[in-house]
């Protein structure tokens, strides 16, 4: 008999008729709701004997329960990182990018350090030369780059060498068509 003849269609439909009735004999039941978990139209029997829930909905229910979403600590988080740039002070510029693999990661860590060191001595976060106030960068008027590697940090992050400005501002510093 050849392959997708009428009588090889129909084997299929009783072997398919069988596992079924095998199935419904002992079948899964979701973790969740009890159900019985059900043989879809076009799936087959063993993919359905794997499953453990009716749907996803069950599972999301089941699974959020038994593992809750952590409450995360941010004053924990906030205090962490306090502690690790207010290490930075005591550190020269080459020690604080030679304890970082990236040098953007120095750059980074030097430039949250000016911001927190800006804060803590003005309130008023907004750019010195226009006054606007909703995106400002606190900006090195003499670079970090210029600074020799023994330089401190405290030295570099001076609030005498820090000021606030707008991004466009803050460009023009950079491109030396803004002086201060």
């Amino acid at each position: 008999m050849k392959k997708g003849s009428a009588g090889g269609r129909a084997t299929a439909i009783i072997l398919r008729s069988q596992s079924l009735e095998r199935y419904y004999r002992n079948p899964n039941l979701c973790k969740n709701c009890g159900k019985i978990i059900k043989v879809k139209e076009s799936a087959k029997v063993a993919a359905t004997r794997r499953k453990v829930f009716c749907n996803r909905s069950c599972a999301a229910i089941y699974n959020n329960c038994k593992y809750p979403k952590r409450k995360r600590n941010f004053v924990t988080i906030i205090n962490i990182y306090n502690e690790y740039t207010d290490c930075f002070e005591n550190k020269t510029k080459k020690e604080v990018f030679d304890s970082c693999k990236l040098w953007q990661t120095a750059r980074n860590m030097i430039r949250k350090h000016a911001r927190k060191v800006y804060l803590k001595n003005i309130k008023n976060l907004v750019c010195k030369k226009c006054g606007y106030g909703l995106h400002v960068d606190v900006c090195h008027l003499t670079p970090v780059s210029k600074f020799p590697d023994h330089a401190f940090i405290r030295e570099i992050n001076n609030i005498n060498n820090l000021i606030g400005l707008c991004p466009t501002h803050h460009w023009e510093l950079d491109n030396g068509y803004l002086k201060f």
